[in-house]
């Protein structure tokens, strides 16, 4: 699958050489790569960024959540305040799909845990966290290019425990509906 924005980038086998696999874009070969798996990387993570670059997320006010490690993988993740309290939301790029074409519900859940923890730590000031259980029901899927958003709710915080909700959605589909609970740990 393609976006309409990103040239189609093809992966193409060559039958020998230490480098048999190509990434190829509008007849021209753009890398060379040892295995197929490294050359669908690629591939994939030039199609995200131009679509990235091309549609950033939509209206103003959003600004980019930094994050290390596995979660700035998975991103960028966007929050911002609006008339309806604090958004967050991803662009869903070709590295966020499935086999099927759809978004992966690894990447949906992802996002789920990273806006559930920002939000507890806006309403715990800035108390460590760590997730204990999450529960998600995915209602529908979204496709590589819409901007996917969530909400949170803190349900209730005791000193130990915070109990959230999320909905997904894209404009007003829902996409998926999430509960959880996070540890609260004492600073330091």
């Amino acid at each position: 699958m393609q976006s309409a924005l990103a040239p189609e980038f093809q992966i193409v086998a060559d039958a020998a050489g230490e480098t048999p696999w190509r990434v190829v874009a509008g007849g021209a070969t753009i890398a060379r790569f040892a295995t197929e798996a490294l050359a669908m990387a690629c591939a994939d993570a030039l199609e995200s960024a131009e679509l990235e670059a091309a549609m950033p997320p939509p209206g103003e006010g959003w600004d980019m959540i930094r994050s290390r490690g596995f979660t700035r993988h998975a991103g960028p993740i966007w929050h911002r305040h609006d008339e309806k309290g604090l958004v967050f939301g991803f662009r869903a790029l070709p590295k966020h799909r499935n086999r099927n074409g759809v978004i992966h519900g690894g990447m949906i859940m992802t996002f789920i845990d990273r806006i559930l923890g920002v939000a507890i730590t806006e309403n715990s000031a800035a108390r460590p966290h760590a997730t204990i259980q999450l529960d998600t029901h995915f209602v529908s899927g979204a496709k590589v290019g819409e901007f996917v958003e969530g909400r949170c709710e803190l349900v209730r915080a005791t000193k130990a425990v915070a109990f959230v909700s999320a909905t997904v959605t894209v404009g007003e589909r829902i996409v998926a509906k999430s509960q959880g609970m996070w540890k609260l740990r004492e600073a330091g």
